[in-house]
């Protein structure tokens, strides 16, 4: 047997144990040259992003033999995409450090608990003046002495930490307040006065609020409160109460959960506020506070309102119902948009005010912290379909733009509808 026949018989003995082999010998990438459709589009991006090698696409494909060399190449291979991950996941984590820094790196006061002080249980209630009602003295920003005063006039603890008010050491006024749960807007009046049509300064009682937040990250934006004007206490309550029972006086605590759990639900919700303020609406005034916990700018509140009114809409429609596709409405829609063109930032603790009256007309009112007493009315929207689309955005349906609010007012109301029907008591708890 001469050399020649020894190398072929070695050369088959070689390829035979190789095919046979249960673990792969080698690990080659495909040669681009057979395959030019698969790999058109990855030689395209490599250029373009300047990371493809002309002499390594021209040059002969590896021997699948070459046992040491394709092994050097997949274990390069493996420590490239290795690098690629870690460098996706340090991304990743920087991203996240980034997002937590500038959050919890914001100069906002944090709430600090106080022991002995039963918070839940606190109320609130009126002051005399326009200005005093709706103009607290606290600011996201500002010192822990601060957080101490409303409206000028400093804070106190009075009962055994079951009432908080404002008192005006010099007249002796005082000021009902309850705890918002943000320390960036601690307290709300129990009580605001607002002038009516006819000049009378008119009283609204709250009936619960709650924090606006946005992202997962439950960042605050603002504070928001549902008043009632004291005469509409008794319609309200006779309204939910005929909902429930419609021979009823007041609800049984059986009946007060049907009614709670209605106003908790998405679609029961709507229907309940809905028809209240579409049908009832002439006999209801509601005005809601609103006030910030950090700078913002009333384009962004603008948008926020404007996008909740759109998805009422979209969904009205894919109900088959044209009640907002009028022109009419357009036109309103409008008109709400430009009241709050070029009015600018809306600071930390100032108060927007949207007021909707018995005939279902919207009112907007602003009043700026800083040293202004000075109440702003940006307009009035006379169709009444903005103000309800405004109140059922967050009272009614399954995304409300609060839903700690709508758990507040629902609370609220649950204290209303368990006593009778025209013994409604000026106090609201």
């Amino acid at each position: 047997m001469n050399s020649s026949t020894i190398c072929r018989l070695a050369n088959r003995r070689i390829l035979f144990q190789t095919l046979l082999s249960s673990r792969p010998a080698f690990h080659t990438r495909p040669n681009p040259r057979l395959h030019p459709t698969r790999f058109s589009r990855n030689v395209s991006e490599r250029r373009r992003l300047g990371r493809f090698d002309e002499d390594e696409f021209n040059k002969a494909p590896p021997n699948p033999l070459d046992y040491i060399n394709n092994h050097r190449r997949q274990l390069a291979e493996r420590a490239y995409r290795m690098r690629r991950i870690r460098m996706a996941a340090v991304g990743a984590v920087l991203c996240l450090v980034a997002q937590l820094a500038i959050v919890y790196g914001l100069p906002i006061e944090r709430q600090k608990s106080k022991k002995g002080k039963d918070e839940s249980s606190v109320t609130a209630s009126h002051s005399p003046s326009l200005a005093t009602s709706i103009l607290p003295r606290d600011r996201a920003d500002a010192p822990d002495k601060v957080n101490e005063e409303f409206a000028g006039k400093p804070v106190k603890v009075l009962g055994g930490g079951a009432k908080i008010v404002a008192k005006d050491e010099g007249s002796g006024e005082e000021v009902e307040l309850i705890p918002t749960g943000t320390s960036g807007v601690p307290h709300f009046p129990k009580t605001i006065f607002l002038p009516s049509s006819d000049g009378q300064d008119e009283e609204y009682k709250l009936l619960g609020l709650g924090i606006r937040t946005v992202s997962f990250l439950n960042i605050q934006v603002y504070v928001v409160g549902l008043y009632v004007q004291k005469d509409s206490l008794a319609a309200l309550q006779a309204d939910l109460v005929k909902n429930v029972n419609p021979l009823a006086s007041a609800l049984i605590p059986v009946e007060k959960e049907s009614l709670r759990a209605g106003l908790l639900d998405a679609e029961r919700s709507y229907k309940i506020w809905d028809t209240l303020l579409k049908e009832k609406g002439g006999e209801l005034k509601t005005v809601w506070r609103i006030v910030p916990v950090r700078n913002t700018d009333f384009q962004h509140l603008r948008d926020g309102w404007v996008r909740g009114i759109t998805v009422k809409t979209q969904a009205a429609s894919l109900r088959q119902e044209k009640e907002f596709d009028d022109e009419t409405f357009a036109v309103a829609m409008r008109e709400f948009k430009a009241l709050f063109g070029g009015k600018g930032r809306a600071p930390k603790g100032s108060v927007v005010l949207l007021k909707r009256d018995m005939d279902g007309r919207l009112t907007v009112l602003f009043q700026e912290k800083d040293g202004q007493r000075e109440v702003i009315n940006f307009g009035v929207i006379g169709d009444e379909r903005i103000a309800r689309l405004i109140w059922l955005g967050y009272l009614g349906g399954k995304n409300v733009s609060s839903e700690g609010a709508r758990k507040g007012i629902v609370d609220g109301i649950m204290e209303l509808v368990e006593r009778p029907i025209g013994s409604i008591e000026t106090k609201v708890s």
